[in-house]
């Protein structure tokens, strides 16, 4: 169920896209259980916070063997 979630983010960003912070692991919790998916941080796998706007492919390690792929767009904010 998980591999077709895709969320989205509005983030203040400059001229070229950077992002006036980022959206890390807990923002992407967050915003999975406000689509009903109870998850914890270490579920999501990321090297570092996103601190671009545009799509971004997230993995989900479920269980050693289980990983979903989700989509994770950022959009700039005025």
């Amino acid at each position: 169920k998980l591999q077709g979630v895709s969320l989205s983010f509005s983030r203040p960003a400059g001229a070229e896209g950077k992002l006036f912070g980022s959206v890390g692991k807990s923002d992407i919790v967050k915003s999975l259980k406000s689509c009903g998916y109870s998850l914890g941080k270490a579920v999501v796998v990321l090297d570092c916070a996103i601190k671009q706007t545009g799509d971004h492919v997230v993995e989900l390690r479920l269980l050693p063997e289980v990983t979903a792929k989700i989509k994770v767009t950022i959009v700039a904010r005025e």
